[in-house]
């Protein structure tokens, strides 16, 4: 199914609101060792879950609503009130400017540009808002959150039982399942041998399953495209930053949603 530029404008918007009200304070919240940060890295002032005037500071001004009117309180006070701020109080919080908004963008634009329709469509752009955020949390922090990777979960697991009801019944789930207990079970394994991390086996098998929905082939090219990106990606870590551990999350996602989009 193809649509119009106007359609396509439409999705990059959504996509770019979506960046900016969903993705951004979700990594500002995640690119954290290990919980979630709620407040100001500079001040400590609340951010997340301080009223929708700090909601409004971290995605829309990137900025902490105190120790940024602080800041220009120094700037402007006498010396001798000895009003000291550090020096990066009042600065940018959260992702740089217009990435998460971007990313997401062009993945839901993407996706609809392919041209998938109904139920596929739905759970592409589910897990393009999701993954948007995952990348970025992971080339941070190497992490994925388990919130994230168990709503992952929750919108596929949605999807295969609208597949179940309006196609061709529950036989249609026989190779989505396997495909994901496979894959899963594989992980696993190498995770119990210390070469990945947990959020990425918890990651890859909703992954696995919407591949394998379309078809086997998509499932075999998507995990090709997978391991991939994801030791690319971590081979130019290691050469541009002598970092030998690998954040495989970015490439889960991005090789999944490329290989999903371009089968359709």
């Amino acid at each position: 199914m193809s649509y119009s530029p106007v359609v396509l404008a439409l999705a990059a918007a959504l996509g770019l609101a979506a960046g900016v009200f969903v993705v951004r304070p979700v990594v500002f919240a995640f690119t954290v060792y290990e919980g979630w940060r709620r407040t100001c890295p500079h001040c400590g002032s609340p951010v997340l879950g301080a009223g929708a005037g700090a909601y409004a500071d971290l995605v829309l001004r990137r900025r902490c609503r105190t120790c940024s009117t602080d800041a220009l309180v120094s700037a402007t006070a006498p010396a001798a009130a000895g009003i000291v701020i550090g020096g990066s109080a009042g600065g940018p919080i959260g992702p740089a400017a217009w990435v998460p908004e971007l990313l997401t963008a062009a993945a839901v634009a993407g996706f609809v540009a392919a041209g998938s329709s109904g139920w596929l469509l739905a759970v592409q752009l589910w897990l393009a808002v999701l993954g948007a955020a995952m990348v970025l949390i992971d080339l941070k922090e190497q992490r994925l959150p388990h919130l994230l990777t168990g709503l992952s979960a929750a919108g596929v697991v949605v999807y295969l039982g609208a597949l179940a009801v309006t196609g061709s019944g529950w036989p249609e789930l026989v190779l989505p399942c396997l495909g994901a207990a496979v894959v899963g079970g594989v992980l696993w394994l190498m995770e119990r041998l210390g070469m990945l991390g947990m959020g990425d086996v918890l990651l890859a098998p909703s992954l696995a399953a919407v591949l394998a929905s379309q078809s086997g082939a998509t499932l075999y090219w998507g995990l090709v495209a997978q391991f991939a990106i994801g030791f690319a990606m971590g081979g130019a870590r290691l050469l541009l930053t002598g970092n030998r551990e690998v954040a495989l999350g970015p490439g889960l996602v991005l090789g999944a949603l490329v290989v999903s989009a371009a089968a359709g």
